[in-house]
């Protein structure tokens, strides 16, 4: 089983826009492909989504920060 650590730009944009990183992340979950994560990550894209220059981007979402880093603990 391949296993892949996504780095936080990919995970944000996968979130908050789609496109070609929402398809990886559609697809490695679809196919079995273990997504690793740390900690450190983690807090980087707590730290990344509170950045007011995504505030826009975050409400367009639907979701707050905390919601889009569950979803993403949970894939």
């Amino acid at each position: 089983m391949q296993r892949v650590v996504v780095d936080t730009n990919t995970t944000v944009s996968a979130f908050l826009w789609g496109g070609t990183p929402r398809q990886f992340f559609t697809v490695a979950i679809e196919t079995g492909v273990i997504l690793l994560s740390s900690n450190a990550l983690v807090q980087e894209l707590e730290n990344t989504l509170r950045k007011p220059k995504l505030e826009k981007y975050i409400t367009l979402s639907g979701k707050n920060p905390p919601e889009i880093v569950a979803e993403f603990c949970d894939s």
